[in-house]
């Protein structure tokens, strides 16, 4: 991003914590603007994609895709790998929303906006929401490449959007990730021939990668994997009760599992390796076994 760019998106943030009523507003605007240039069915099932998982989108049939810009008040992500678009279209026989891109608690932005795409897809009438996303690998047994469903997550971000606007109930004990789904989602990767692992996501804040002392922590709280994402969303989704699946991809061993400095671009350079698998993976449960 340019100066500019930068710029604005700063001012975008420090203006962006709206009260109850204006936040259902700006999110009505969107959905407006989103019917106004195509029909979402029922039965449609969002994809969010994960850093560096964009390509997926080349397997959709497109019937409409809009940058994020052009929808009244959606973030845009400014992180690379990061698409930045919305797009409506049918894989197969099933029509799909995809998000490529999101916006993260470590950009600056307040969690109504990180799930800000969740409020929209809720009122679209989507129910089913499955999210992908780069993730450390804390499980020494977890090796780079790897995909992972998420069992159950780590709150570390202290933050969700059920802290806003007398959202209730707040207090519920509740399982976010959708027990037959994520089955549906471990039978594909056997009929696949992909080894899938299965854990607990540590959700954390960044910006900066997790330090030593804190991925030993993270371990003994039972952590598997670590991101800094998806946890927000898994909440809001699930308080809006939609059908809720989540998988990692395993794009580095977190620091003192490995000794190699991480960085964002090895993040990428993995997903760019691992993405005919994942492609083909994500399509197969999409496309052959998501029979609602």
């Amino acid at each position: 991003m340019n100066e500019s760019e930068i710029s604005n998106l700063t001012s975008a943030m420090l203006l962006a914590k709206p009260n109850g009523d204006n936040y259902k507003k700006k999110v009505a605007d969107a959905v407006k603007h989103i019917h106004s240039h195509c029909d979402v069915p029922k039965n449609t099932v969002a994809i969010v994609l994960g850093s560096g998982l964009g390509a997926f989108a080349s397997r959709v049939k497109v019937y409409h895709s809009f940058k994020t810009s052009e929808i009244p008040h959606f973030p845009t992500p400014s992180v690379e790998g990061h698409g930045g678009r919305v797009t409506f279209g049918t894989l197969g026989d099933r029509p799909v929303a995809l998000i490529e891109g999101r916006v993260h608690l470590y950009e600056g932005w307040p969690v109504e906006w990180v799930t800000f795409y969740v409020e929209i897809l809720r009122q679209l009438g989507i129910k089913v929401l499955i999210l992908t996303n780069s993730a450390g690998g804390i499980n020494p047994d977890f090796n780079v490449g790897d995909l992972c469903l998420i069992r159950d997550h780590i709150n570390f971000m202290f933050e969700t959007r059920l802290n806003r606007y007398g959202m209730e109930p707040r207090l519920r004990h509740v399982g976010f990730y959708d027990k037959d789904l994520s089955e549906v989602i471990y039978r594909t990767a056997n009929e696949c021939k992909i080894t899938l692992r299965q854990g607990v996501y540590a959700g954390v804040k960044g910006p900066c990668y997790e330090t030593k002392a804190e991925i030993r922590m993270l371990q003994a709280c039972g952590a598997d994997l670590v991101g800094m994402s998806t946890v927000p969303e898994v909440v809001a989704a699930n308080f809006h009760h939609m059908r809720v699946a989540a998988v990692s991809l395993v794009t580095n061993k977190a620091t003192g599992i490995s000794e190699c400095k991480l960085s964002h671009d090895d993040v990428k350079k993995t997903a760019e390796s691992a993405r005919e698998k994942f492609d083909y993976f994500l399509e197969m449960v999409i496309n052959k076994h998501l029979a609602w």
